[in-house]
């Protein structure tokens, strides 16, 4: 057979002779005909766990509408403006309502009153508001969690009478999920939050990361439990978030009490994305799904993370993913070192990166799988990462066959980055 997998803009393709023990793992086709708008005004007509959204927000004031940085990705065009104007139907002033842009070290000007620019004359010019991790002024103390986290978040969330958590349901490789808690700590918190938080997900006495810290995974992992903790600090009253396929196209929503709703969506998010397998392999092909997934290696390495669940410790894994943009960060590189990795230490925080998490993950995978790259990584790059680079999809082919002979197990997962495969 042929095998084609995506890379960037374009595919890789290769002869390839299935073992045969072979499986080819994929998520949930998931299409509706229904339009996003019709998606989201069903999810706010049938809150899960409260009142009806008329009821909660009739007449309301100083409304804070918490939306993400990435708000084009996570449908954001069609929920926000439509969420303003039912809170504008309910007489809510728009004097009355912020918009807080969250991102975990500084959100990005995703033009939001442009995304409402048609109607923002209408609709009576919201004020935007853009999270900022390092503006101690904006920041309010919230209290402290169980495992040490000082929650600092910003100070809109403390001071707001009503607040709407909007966003999309999705797996988060760390912390198990994104959206719900994770809008608020890491992405309106403090810096200082956000490390302690991250720090959750390191064993740095051991080089590795915790072993719960992983898609999908709540109870046990120290991260999402940690955001919980830190969440119930504060008051929200609503969460509205969208459940998109790999097309980027909303196909469900879930509204309501914020942690209920977030749970429905969470179940939504595992039925289309988790991928059961019977048994681990001694090999996994995988692609990170093209661009944008593999723009760089902090975006591919949520593909290389899901294959690592399938393969047997001194397996072959072959990283199909361009990294046209290199690595992603500065800071990414120098956190392969131990020695920076121990800077990360709670009492030496002020030498600490968020970048130094994945570059942990990626070291830990690098000694625990032998892991050849198909990438345009340069090639002493990919080898800082503990990879072999492989000039082509053909040349990994032949190298694996050649490490583990014929008698081998192998899955082909060619949308990494979506799929979250795990032995049941």
């Amino acid at each position: 057979m042929i095998l084609k997998l995506k890379y960037g803009m374009s595919r890789v393709e290769a002869e390839f002779r299935p073992p045969r023990r072979f499986a080819e793992l994929k998520t949930k086709r998931i299409a509706t005909l229904q339009k996003p708008e019709e998606i989201i005004a069903q999810a706010l007509d049938q809150p899960i766990g409260c009142f009806p959204f008329e009821q909660l927000f009739k007449k309301a004031g100083n409304v804070v509408l918490i939306v993400p940085d990435d708000l084009h990705d996570t449908g954001g065009t069609h929920y926000l403006p439509l969420l303003l104007r039912r809170l504008k139907a309910l007489g809510v002033s728009m004097r009355e309502v912020t918009i807080l842009v969250a991102g975990a070290l500084g959100a990005r000007r995703n033009g939001v009153p442009h995304l409402i620019g048609a109607e923002r004359d209408e609709l009576g010019h919201p004020r935007v508001v853009y999270h900022d991790a390092n503006d101690a002024k904006a920041l309010e103390y919230a209290g402290e969690t169980r495992r040490g986290t000082p929650v600092f978040v910003n100070r809109l969330l403390v001071d707001a009478e009503y607040a709407i958590i909007c966003g999309a349901s999705g797996y988060h490789s760390f912390a198990g999920y994104r959206g719900g808690p994770e809008m608020i700590v890491p992405a309106c918190a403090g810096r200082e939050t956000i490390e302690r938080n991250l720090l959750l997900a390191c064993d740095l006495a051991e080089g590795r990361l915790h072993p719960r810290c992983y898609d999908g995974v709540l109870t046990g992992n120290p991260m999402q439990e940690d955001m919980r903790e830190a969440f119930r600090f504060l008051t929200f009253n609503f969460l509205l978030h969208a459940v998109l396929n790999e097309r980027n196209q909303i196909v469900s929503a879930v509204a309501g009490e914020p942690l209920q709703a977030h749970a429905a969506g969470c179940h939504i998010v595992d039925d289309i994305y988790r991928v059961p397998v019977s048994h681990m392999a001694d090999l996994a092909i995988v692609s990170c799904g093209g661009y944008p997934h593999d723009r760089n290696y902090l975006e591919a390495h949520r593909a290389l993370h899901h294959a690592c669940r399938v393969v047997n410790p001194g397996g072959v894994i072959i990283f199909v993913a361009e990294c046209a943009k290199g690595v992603g960060s500065p800071y990414f590189l120098p956190g392969l070192g131990n020695e920076h990795l121990n800077a990360a230490e709670p009492q030496n925080l002020g030498h600490y990166r968020p970048e130094m998490i994945w570059a942990l993950s990626t070291a830990q995978k690098a000694r625990d799988y032998r892991i050849l790259a198909v990438t345009d990584l340069v090639e002493k790059t990919a080898r800082a990462l503990g990879f072999t680079p492989a000039a082509s999809l053909r040349e990994a082919l032949q190298l694996a066959q050649t490490w583990l002979g014929e008698n081998h197990s192998c899955y082909v997962i060619p949308n990494g980055s979506s799929a979250a495969p795990e032995v049941v």
